[in-house]
Order: C-alpha cells, then structure tokens, then sequence
C-alpha cells in the first residue's frame, strides 16, 4: 500500500470536520521521500480509530501488530497511544503537512469499532465472527472490506464512504452530508436507515426496511425485504436496485 498525498491538515474539509484553526503555511512539513517504518508495541485493543488522512490496512490474525510507514521527517510528529482498548493514530495538529506517505498496518484478533475522520480510509482483511462492529466515518473518510459480523452500525458523515460486503445480523445505518454507503454486498437481516444531505446508500436486507429519507437522499435496496416505516421528503428517493 502506498500513496503520495497532498494533504493540507487543520482544516481538512472544512464543512465535515467543523475544526478550524489558522496556521501560517511557512508551518508546513513537506515529505521528505525518505520512508522509515516504525513498529509500535501496541496490544491489546478491539478499537481503533484513526486520522489525518492516513490509509490503514486492517488484518484479522491471531497476534497484535502495528506498523507505521511515514516520510522520516514526520515521524516526530506521528501519535500512537492504546487507551483501554481502544488503539489511535494521527499525526500533531499544530502543522500543515504537504504531499506526505501516511500508511499503517495493523493486525489484531478482533473488531469491535472502527473510526476514521479527517479523510483517512481503512481496508478490512479477514474479519469473519459474530461480533457486532460499529463503523464511524467523518471528513471524507472512507473504509471497504469483506466481512462477517453480529449487527453492523455505521455512522457516515461529511461525504464519507463505506463499501461492505459478506454477512451481518441487523443494520443500522445513519448518512449525513453526501455520504456514500455501498452496502449492496452486505447480506443483513432488518435495517434501519436515516439518510440525510443528499446521502445515498444500497443495502441488502433480508427482513424488514424501516428508513427515513430527507434533503435529497437516495435508499436503493437489494431483492425483496418487507418495507416498513417508511419516511421520504425533500426530494428523496427510495426504489429497489436493478
């Protein structure tokens, strides 16, 4: 895995992230093309939540690891920490930084929440149980994988995407602001979808559908569920996929 970024840090997508502050661009760290990969000692953790537009790969395996991949001039200002079970990265935000190498590799041996903001994204490899998995994305985040897991919750916003494939229980899904989920892959059993800001999803739901749609938004559902409490206004749209 490997992307040279052009990434301008604090503000990141002004709209979706909502946190502003105003730096001077004689602050910006520029990468330097020298990679350095560090691996962190982190155990221990079912949570992971990651930002500043790095690109994680994420491995179901047995055993706890974590890498990180990074111009050697950024590496100073890169934050690892595990607090409870929950393992963060990002990078200081007392800096811009301009067309850097962000990536991490983590392999842990279960998944519990996911949150990624300030236009990271994450890959899912290997994640196959009946544990419930919360998905959390902001800022242009986006996360795709091939899974199976207890009941789903994903939470998208500020033009986000969420590409999932494979099996789950029920889902709950809440878009906002342009966010994206492409959910037709996804076998479930009951959702419920709140869709919003001209959000658009495709789900798979073998049960019963209860959605509401508003702002301009678009449901469209695979094969024959039950349609339930259904809310559309403002121009939305619900229909079934073709």
């Amino acid at each position: 895995m490997s992307h040279r970024l052009n990434v301008l840090l604090l503000p990141l997508i002004i709209g979706a992230i909502g946190c502003v502050e105003t730096l001077d661009d004689g602050d910006a760290i520029r990468g330097s093309g020298e990679m350095v990969t560090v691996h962190e000692d982190r155990k221990d953790f079912d949570e992971i939540e990651i930002g500043s537009a790095f690109r994680a790969t994420i491995t179901r395996g047995d055993a706890y690891a974590v890498s990180i991949r990074v111009d050697l001039n950024v590496l100073d200002h890169v934050r690892v920490s595990r607090i409870g079970g929950t393992l963060s990265i990002t990078l200081d935000d007392d800096h811009f930084y301009r067309d850097v190498t962000l990536e991490a590799d983590i392999t842990a041996p279960a998944l519990q929440r996911l949150a990624l903001s300030g236009a990271s994204s994450a890959s899912l490899v290997g994640f196959h149980s009946d544990d419930d998995i919360e998905v959390d994305l902001s800022g242009a985040s986006s996360a795709a994988g091939d899974l199976s897991a207890g009941d789903v919750d994903c939470e998208l916003s500020g033009a986000s995407t969420a590409t999932l494939t494979g099996s789950a229980g029920d889902l709950s899904l809440h878009g906002s602001g342009a966010s994206t989920a492409d959910l037709g892959g996804l076998v479930n059993g009951d959702g419920d979808i709140d869709l919003s800001g001209a959000s658009s999803a495709t789900v798979q739901a073998t049960g019963t559908i209860d959605a509401t749609l508003s702002g301009a938004s678009l449901l469209e559902y695979v094969g024959s569920p039950t349609l339930g409490d259904i809310s559309v206004s403002s121009g939305s749209t619900l229909r079934q996929a073709d």
